[in-house]
């Protein structure tokens, strides 16, 4: 007992004193925790949605100055903003070797609409039809009920009058941009004419122009294809007199060598341009006058038109003129070598199908030799606004004769 009180006496002192100051490093510690806690709160509500980067203040003080401050080195600076200036220099003189901008997704699934009819069958209806029929069927009661209209698979059933239910490929069409500031090279113009007499036309240009509106004539024996996309009677609407219009080049691996030299510069081509390519359509019916704007990958960037009209003499003349520049610097040097006979060939040979309908499949027409004109560089588009495309008269010393226009 006596050893067990001196052991209690000599640590008493000692276990009183860890007691205090483990007491004391608690508190430190909780102190230091809440401090810790307190800053991190502080941080936080600094920060916007809790993810933004930190704000940085309004009201930033300004830099102390001084009179024995250090000049600045201002060779120093000059040299470095012109080397800046020499380096964006070099950036807009050398262009990218490949086209620029996003390509057209063509596989993307795109489901026709259905909807129940009146009779109570569930059923597809194309949206390429007439707006003329499914007017007439909508009067006799024959047409599906509009509220039921409706892609399966797209925005869980959506609605077929409304955005989310769109054509899948036609909604991606108006995500794309026009390639203006893709453009690279001189401007060039080119105009490819037909010319038929009053007695061998069956058609009046009312109807001419409703085939060119839609292509309907372009496939046949061409060597590119093309669709168009627009929406139909009863779905969500585009602007007054918009579509969209996508080419497919036609090679040796898809056509078989059924033309074998015009197939093996498109199969070519393909080492440097996407396949499909991609066009925003406007067209003016008032004037005949069908204009396709280049969109994002396009090898090249600017306008073309089609048009049809009738001179004072009665004859009827279908043309196709464009002002155009080249996206990338392969294809502006190949623009220069086979690219642009190839162009030439696709939108003769369309004029050739135009000119066999227009007049019975007879042929009674007349070509008109393609005419290039080549603008100093520097040259801008004049046609960047497509309202302001002038109409058919062409420049006399270019060969062409200045026609009046009947209609």
């Amino acid at each position: 007992m006596k050893l067990f009180s001196k052991f209690s006496q000599s640590i008493g002192p000692l276990f009183n004193t860890s007691l205090t100051c483990k007491s004391t490093h608690s508190s430190t510690d909780i102190n230091s925790l809440v401090q810790r806690r307190n800053l991190t709160i502080e941080m936080l509500q600094s920060r916007e949605l809790f993810y933004a980067p930190l704000l940085t203040p309004t009201d930033t003080p300004e830099p102390p100055t001084s009179d024995t401050a250090p000049p600045e080195n201002t060779e120093h600076t000059e040299n470095q903003s012109a080397t800046e200036s020499q380096n964006s220099n070099s950036d807009t003189l050398i262009p990218p070797l490949f086209p620029q901008g996003v390509p057209f997704q063509g596989s993307r699934y795109s489901p026709t609409p259905q909807g129940l009819f009146p009779d109570g069958s569930v059923r597809t209806i194309s949206p390429e039809i007439s707006p003329r029929v499914f007017s007439q069927m909508t009067q006799h009661g024959t047409a599906p009920i509009p509220s039921t209209l409706h892609r399966t698979g797209v925005g869980y059933g959506a609605p077929s009058s409304t955005l989310a239910g769109m054509d899948p490929k036609l909604r991606e069409l108006t995500t794309m941009k026009e390639n203006w500031d893709k453009a690279y090279g001189a401007l060039t113009q080119c105009t490819q004419k037909i010319e038929i007499a009053p007695e061998n036309a069956d058609v009046d240009i009312d109807t001419i122009y409703s085939w060119m509106e839609n292509f309907r004539l372009f496939n046949e024996g061409n060597i590119a294809t093309v669709e168009v996309y627009k929406p139909g009677p009863f779905e969500f609407p585009l602007p007054q007199g918009e579509s969209y219009a996508v080419f497919t080049v036609n090679t040796l691996d898809l056509s078989g060598g059924e033309d074998p030299y015009w197939e093996m510069l498109n199969s070519l081509q393909l080492l440097i341009n996407d396949r499909d390519i991609a066009v925003k359509l406007y067209s003016n019916p008032e004037q005949h006058q069908l204009a396709a704007v280049t969109l994002e990958n396009h090898m090249l960037v600017g306008v073309r038109v089609w048009r049809v009209y009738e001179s004072t003499t009665g004859w009827i003349c279908i043309e196709t003129e464009t002002k155009e520049q080249r996206n990338g610097y392969l294809n502006n040097l190949a623009a220069q070598m086979a690219a642009r006979s190839a162009m030439e060939e696709v939108w003769h040979r369309y004029l050739d199908n135009l000119g066999h309908a227009a007049t019975g499949g007879t042929g009674r027409y007349a070509h008109l030799p393609s005419r290039w004109i080549q603008y100093s560089e520097g040259t801008a588009n004049p046609w960047k606004d497509v309202t302001q495309i002038p109409g058919p008269t062409l420049p006399s010393n270019e060969g062409f004769p200045i026609l009046e226009t009947t209609r």
